[in-house]
């Protein structure tokens, strides 16, 4: 089918002319870019949303700290960057992601939840390259209990 098109496209004026009315013009390609929803969620702000999410945490787990990671703790996050969130947990407490993210189930707005002890925390937060050294250095201390 393809070489029959292909063949008539050469050899046919009219099949050519016929096709391209068809077909239309050429789209033009544009450097606009889609507007992306911003990640908040039901909330009239992301900074509402912040809020929210660390008071829900906070009410859940009494953790010992909360930290803002990644992009959005050094102003570099987009409209629908998520929130990067660090758990902190008293002494050696351990919990896992899913137990950790569970009070933000149904909210709305996206955020990774890294749960981690504090011990684990103070042994990693003065070593380069570790999670816990990005918070402590560049991130941004949301709560402290």
């Amino acid at each position: 089918m393809i070489r029959e098109v292909a063949s008539r496209l050469r050899g046919d004026p009219g099949f050519r002319l016929s096709l391209k009315s068809l077909v239309g013009p050429p789209r033009k390609r544009t450097r606009e870019r889609r507007k992306v929803a911003p990640n908040r969620g039901p909330f009239a702000s992301e900074a509402d949303a912040l809020a929210v999410v660390v008071d829900r945490l906070v009410a859940a787990h009494r953790p010992a700290a909360v930290y803002l990671f990644g992009s959005r703790a050094m102003g570099e996050a987009r409209p629908d960057s998520d929130f990067d969130l660090l758990l902190v947990f008293p002494g050696t407490q351990d919990i896992d992601s899913q137990a950790a993210y569970a009070p933000l189930l149904g909210l709305g707005v996206g955020c990774d939840v890294v749960p981690c002890s504090e011990s684990d925390f103070d042994a990693d937060a003065a070593i380069p390259g570790t999670l816990c050294y990005e918070a402590a250095t560049r991130g941004r201390l949301l709560y402290s209990g």
